[in-house]
């Protein structure tokens, strides 16, 4: 299928998405069209960078995404549900989003409505502390929790080698050759999940374009920058050099703000 045509699929799956967002139901009820609404920015975000290569969208889309998950967390702690398993903190790409975007500030409100325990019924473990640690990075909390964080990491994996566990040591550590090595690793195991997955999800519209770009190794370049760790200009897996956008200096519109205006 073309790349255009599944972009206007998702689009149209957006619309619907949005509608319901927009009808005001509590956001306990609702938490999986908000889910599906972030997925739907982040899918179109990746259709515009590799069909168009148009990085003015693909910003715009991404930022959109983290948007979405911003409002969805601060509707959630308003209406005394952030308690629901969906507001665990790695169930989102939205940190991600935000971050790839250029839009730190956007970022570390997605990090700090997130809880900082461990939802069990939402997320496992490591992920969590993987997603944690990385607020921790970008948000420069001090190097003792860090280290208290990855400490936690390591104890969890359980002697289990992880890519994600050796990108924040690196990160942990500042060395920039290793993290290098470990990103273009995660790089290469992310693309190769992606290739297995994709006969499970090919029913999935918004699959196909995330399953091609790495917004996740986006972030993660940009998050080293914030440390001093800068890497080389490389054809890593599903990160095309085009995708590394500037800092987001002016905010697309607050499509939630408008809807709460309407309502």
């Amino acid at each position: 299928m073309k790349l255009s045509l599944i972009e206007k699929r998702i689009l149209d799956q957006l619309k619907e998405h949005l509608s319901v967002i927009a009808a005001g139901h509590p956001v306990a009820k609702i938490g999986e069209s908000y889910e599906e609404t972030e997925l739907c920015f982040q899918a179109i975000a990746c259709c515009k960078i590799l069909g168009s290569v148009d990085k003015a969208s693909f910003q715009r889309y991404l930022f959109w995404s983290g948007l979405t998950r911003r409002y969805f967390l601060h509707r959630s702690q308003g209406e005394g549900s952030s308690g629901n398993f969906r507001c665990a903190r790695s169930r989102s790409e939205g940190f991600f989003c935000a971050v790839a975007a250029g839009d730190i500030p956007l970022a570390l409100e997605i990090g700090a409505l997130s809880p900082m325990d461990w939802v069990q019924k939402g997320e496992y473990e490591d992920d969590f502390i993987y997603h944690l640690f990385l607020f921790l990075v970008l948000s420069g909390a001090d190097a003792a929790k860090r280290k208290d964080t990855l400490e936690r990491f390591e104890r969890v994996l359980e002697g289990e080698s992880s890519t994600r566990f050796a990108v924040c040591q690196a990160l942990m550590t500042g060395a920039a050759d290793t993290f290098a090595e470990a990103f273009r690793e995660l790089c290469e195991q992310h693309a190769a999940e992606q290739l297995e997955e994709r006969a499970r999800f090919a029913d999935v519209r918004t699959f196909e374009p995330r399953s091609r770009i790495f917004t996740e190794g986006f972030a993660l370049m940009r998050i080293a920058e914030s440390t001093g760790l800068r890497l080389p200009k490389h054809p890593y897996a599903l990160c095309p050099e085009v995708g590394r956008v500037g800092p987001l200096h002016r905010r697309p519109d607050d499509l939630f703000a408008e809807m709460a205006n309407i309502q």
